[in-house]
Formats: structure tokens, sequence, C-alpha cells
């Protein structure tokens, strides 16, 4: 026993307690004798989730993380399954999606992994709206889309941190969360011509992904020049010309370009003069002004995440900086 805790000892380093990072397979001994040790209906250890130790350096990383991201969806479904609200599963769940990103960042095939789920997640925001609140389904991808904003949030701010979120946002995940806000959230009248008095505002300030949209928008464009970059360039789909079928009446003239309202950075575009209100083409909004718009919000801390993102842009993107 005294030779077992001198082992535990000599090996032993606290994240974030101290100038050590995590190294590769920092979270295997801490696991393994924790939450992915349990069986049965014992609890995960969340002492073990809180404080990981290092394993030998020579670990599979990405088969940790393969596992790790596989413990991540248990909790997540043991949590949100209504025997538990808010439990100790929650809880090593978002401890877990904290600590997954020191752990995937400096391996390739980890962070590949790491990546893929997050932007599987991000592509189920829309999904979280069309559900009944209290529903076990709806607890349950709550969780999920709480824990990818957490993973995306951990990321650390280095080279390793830069080449994560690269892949993520390759494989499409801030695509799919601007496209949640601009074309899904605030699509409908009202909200996509930004009137803060509109019910259509009200309804979509209200949705229940909004929050996590945002905080998972703010974790991958922070310190990434890219990202930032494309947050900046964001622009709704509404009065964009759609292709024509072959053959049909709205099929361009060869040699013809289709002409797509334009709108001033940063603004609201206008209906087109001389058209009815009720026959003008939607108004298009870029994400920039979206985000201003969502600032004086206070429910559910909409408000602060919109603005962090907005600083995170701003400290990344000269030119956005301006329009900001």
């Amino acid at each position: 026993e005294k030779e077992e805790k001198e082992e535990e000892k000599d090996d032993g380093v606290v994240l974030g307690g101290g100038p050590t990072s995590l190294p590769p397979g920092g979270l295997t001994r801490s696991f393994s004798r924790g939450a992915l040790g349990n069986s049965g209906n014992k609890q995960p250890s969340l002492a073990a989730a809180a404080y990981p130790t290092v394993a030998s350096a020579d670990a599979d990383v990405a088969r940790q993380v393969e596992v790790f991201l596989g413990k991540l969806a248990e909790l997540t479904k043991g949590a949100g399954g209504g025997t538990r609200p808010g439990g100790n599963d929650g809880a090593a769940a978002a401890t877990l999606a904290r600590v997954l990103p020191r752990l995937a960042a400096g391996d390739p095939d980890a962070a590949q992994a790491l990546a893929a789920h997050a932007t599987t997640s991000c592509g189920r925001l829309k999904d979280l709206d069309g559900l009944a609140s209290g529903l076990p389904g709806a607890e349950t991808l709550a969780l999920e889309l709480r824990c990818c904003a957490l993973v995306v949030e951990g990321i650390p701010p280095d080279a390793s941190g830069a080449r994560l979120k690269s892949k993520a946002i390759a494989m499409g995940a801030l695509r799919a969360v601007t496209g949640y806000l601009l074309d899904v959230a605030f699509s409908g009248p009202g909200a996509r011509d930004l009137d803060r008095g509109s019910p259509g505002w009200s309804d979509a300030c209200a949705r229940a992904a909004l929050p996590h949209a945002l905080a998972t928008l703010g974790g991958l464009i922070r310190s990434h020049r890219e990202g930032a970059a494309a947050v900046a360039a964001a622009t709704s789909t509404f009065g964009r010309v759609p292709e024509a079928t072959p053959g049909s009446d709205s099929e361009a003239t060869p040699g013809e370009v289709p002409k797509v309202a334009e709108a001033t950075p940063g603004e609201v575009g206008e209906a087109t003069p001389g058209l009815p209100e009720a026959a003008a083409p939607p108004r298009r909004v870029t994400l920039l002004r979206l985000l201003h718009a969502l600032e004086p919000v206070t429910e559910r801390g909409v408000g602060t995440l919109a603005e962090n993102a907005l600083e995170y842009v701003e400290a990344m993107d000269a030119a956005a900086a301006a329009a900001v």
C-alpha cells in the first residue's frame, strides 16, 4: 500500500494547479479508477475528473479520447434521462468536457476525433429548439450542447489549440453555428429585421439552443484569426438568388449574372425600391449586426455571450474592428 501511494505521488500533476501542463495520457489513471471504472449503479467520481494524473507518455492518446468521448455520451444520457437532472452525471460530464481539449490538442488523431465530435453537436443546435422543455430528450441534448460549448471554450489558446479549432472549422462546426443563428433562430419576421420590440424577436431570443450557440461561437473564434474573419463576413442567406432549375423560367440567360440585393457591411439590407413591403425580398443580416442587437439581452447570459464574441472578432480581425 505504501509503494502504491508513492507511485501515485510521483506521477500526479493537477490540471491547472501549476506551471506544468497536462501531458499526453494525463487522464488515464484518474478516470480508469473513477468515472470510467464504475460499473452497475455506482456514480462517477467527480474527484477523479477534477484532479487528473499523469499516465505513461507512451499511452495511445487518440484511443483515450475516443474512450472519454464515449464516456461523455454516456454521462450526458444519464444526466438527461430525467431521473437525476443536475446530478453527479451532469457535473462529471461538464468536468470531462473541460478537460478533453487539453488532452487532445497536442495529438493529431485525438484532435481530429474531438473536432468531429464538436462538429456533430453543432449540427444539432436546431434540434433542441424543436423539443418540448422538460422531456428527457431535451435534457439530454441540452447537456450535450452545453458540453460541446465547454469543449471548444477549453481549447488552449496556443498553436496546438489553433490547429484543433481549424480542424473543427474545416469540418463545418463554425458554419453550423453561424447558420443556426442567422438562418434558423433569427430567420422569422421581426427577428430577421432585428426589431427588438417584435414578437418574432422575443421568440428568437427565447430559443433553447441560443446560449449554447453563442458560447460555442465564442469558443471557436477566440484567439483564432480565420474563425474571427469568417464570423465578420457571415451573412444570412435571405434575399440570395437560389440556383435555377435547368429549363425553368427563373433560369438566368447565359452570360447574365443574377442580381442579389446588396447590404452594407454590418447593416441590414434594404428592401427593393418600388416594391410594396409584402413583395420585397427578405432582408439580409450580418452576424456582427445580430450580435450587436443581442448585447442588451439579459436573459440566460445571452447579451454577455454576444459581447464576448464581438470582442473576440475585434481582437483578431483589424478590418472587422472598425465595424464592431
